[in-house]
């Protein structure tokens, strides 16, 4: 059985925690040994299989040393762990931790695999980061990427040995009940810039108008959300917006609301997208690089505007919400996404790329 190792900041809540611990859970019911290395001390927000192994490295940060000396600490930490656990393969989760496993595995023969879980168009604008990320994957002994666009932004050599695997969502086990359906149109994400919750604010603020009972509920947290509070305030739309925080059991929140919006500026492959479409809940979302269009056709099983044009996205929201037949056909045609981005589908793919890579001298 070849062990694998997850290592990622932490396994708080995001999207990249949410496809670790996904993947790691199929993965280690289908002949993988599996772990998940932190960053942090922290427990896991999601649930993970009691046959994985879970290391908190309590490494991600100390004040009274200067970043050389944490960096040091960090390959000589992550060098024990490969020497210890004896893995086959490390898939890490961001750069930083990329680059740094690198060093730390050289002369040893675990295989290091770098994942890109966003749009490095826009998270390495600057030159000199771009072209530090485009090196330090050049090493590795692979690449999966989320979407096709993201994989134009590296290097040739690093395209080649690399995979394209879209995330996985989880079949639902409940059904909606439409009798149930309540007046809540929804957003979930962190409450920071590039989710650009603005937009779908400023937009149910002329939505509003039209139907003075609608609420918006937002599900996360974040550094933005005070001033979100206030912006709602001034547009006099505070009463009905509700800010939920973060949940455990999203689906069990959400199953029962009307409509999903996402108006990020850019994304990897958005999961709380999936999710909702998985349900049958009929979404709207900004076209943002990258997943949102690979996901929707659009007016068949969801809707698209562009990014920040909040005056479509609210005739967009008011037409959905007015008619009946664009709005059932969007929610049976939503359904799919289950088939299409199954984890058993998704997970045979992380499978077969980790054994080709295995295979390799």
């Amino acid at each position: 059985m070849h062990k694998i190792c997850f290592i990622i900041a932490s396994m708080k809540t995001g999207g990249a925690e949410r496809t670790v611990s996904i993947i790691s859970n199929y993965l280690s019911e289908n002949d993988f040994d599996v772990s998940i290395a932190v960053y942090d001390k922290s427990e896991p927000f999601y649930k993970i299989g009691n046959n994985i192994k879970y290391i908190p490295l309590d490494i991600l940060g100390n004040n009274k040393k200067n970043r050389y000396s944490m960096a040091l600490d960090r390959i000589k930490i992550l060098r024990s762990l490969f020497k210890k656990e004896n893995f086959d393969v490390v898939i890490c989760m961001n750069n930083k931790i990329l680059s740094t496993s690198l060093i730390a595995s050289v002369g040893l023969k675990v295989k290091v695999i770098g994942s890109e879980r966003s749009n490095p168009f826009q998270t390495s604008k600057n030159p000199l980061s771009a072209c530090v990320k485009k090196i330090t994957a050049f090493f590795t002994d692979g690449y999966i990427f989320q979407t096709k666009g993201s994989s134009e932004f590296y290097l040739k050599k690093t395209r080649k040995n690399s995979a394209v695997i879209a995330n996985s969502v989880e079949k639902t086990e409940f059904l909606r009940d439409e009798s149930m359906i309540d007046n809540v149109v929804f957003s979930v994400g962190r409450l920071v810039p590039s989710k650009n919750h603005e937009t779908l604010i400023k937009a149910f603020e002329i939505v509003k108008k039209s139907k003075p009972d609608l609420k918006l509920f937002f599900y996360g947290d974040g550094i933005l959300k005070d001033d979100y509070i206030k912006l709602c305030k001034d547009l006099n739309i505070i009463d009905n917006v509700c800010f939920m925080g973060n949940s455990k059991n999203i689906k069990q929140e959400i199953k029962n609301h009307k409509l999903f919006v996402l108006t990020s500026i850019y994304e990897g492959m958005p999961n709380v997208l999936l999710e909702a479409m998985s349900m049958g809940i009929p979404s709207i979302s900004s076209r943002c690089k990258f997943g949102p269009e690979e996901i929707i056709d659009n007016r068949r099983n969801g809707l698209l505007f562009e990014v920040g044009d909040y005056e479509k996205l609210a005739k967009l929201m008011l037409e959905i919400l007015d008619n009946k037949e664009l709005y059932r056909k969007i929610s049976e045609n939503s359904v799919k996404v289950n088939d299409t981005y199954s984890v058993e589908s998704i997970g045979a793919k992380w499978s077969e790329y980790l054994s080709g890579i295995l295979k390799k001298v």
